[in-house]
């Protein structure tokens, strides 16, 4: 923030956009620097990334009421939740994932898997992630977007937790058109 502050030119001006239901290891109090030093903050209001389907899932996640305002009018296809056991998630993964390149012709490229923990601890096998082009964590993933999203490694936990939820909004928002 200073060496931005100090890019400034005299009398210039900058904007903070900011979704507060996407800070992840910082409470509110980082926001109060931004209006202690004289910035505006400007809430985001609308979701101009997913589909609509996409954006009442994820304001359900973190039990937020879905103002219509703040949908787009992209339907879209709804989220997919699949429930594998424990022997059978690197195979429903593939499966899906496979379906969605042979199947529908979808480009691998615009494919991610994101796991909610650190990539050593994700209960994705090591021989399986290497057959995704993208595989990665929620965390490194924050700021960026893809087509279609899976996201792995969820538990109940992720919907429970107030930093749990946030961590799996962040990741369900990516997505641009599907999410699994």
């Amino acid at each position: 923030l200073m060496a931005i502050e100090r890019l400034l030119a005299p009398k210039g001006h900058w904007y903070v956009f900011y979704d507060p239901f996407q800070y992840l290891s910082f409470g509110d109090e980082y926001l109060d620097e931004f209006c202690d030093k004289g910035f505006f903050l400007y809430r985001l209001t609308q979701n101009m990334r997913n589909t609509d389907f996409i954006s009442k899932v994820i304001m359900q996640v973190i039990e937020e009421p879905i103002d219509s305002s703040y949908l787009k009018g992209i339907k879209g296809r709804l989220p997919l939740f699949v429930i594998a056991p424990p022997n059978d998630y690197d195979f429903s993964i593939r499966e899906e994932y496979a379906n969605l390149i042979y199947e529908q012709g979808v480009d691998s490229k615009q494919i991610t898997v994101l796991t909610l923990c650190t990539e050593g601890d994700s209960r994705i096998g090591k021989r399986t992630k290497n057959q995704f082009d993208q595989f990665t964590t929620a965390r490194k993933f924050k700021g960026l977007e893809n087509e279609i999203l899976f996201i792995v490694d969820v538990n109940g936990n992720h919907f429970k937790q107030p930093e749990l939820r946030r961590l799996l909004y962040v990741a369900m928002s990516r997505a641009r058109s599907y999410v699994i």
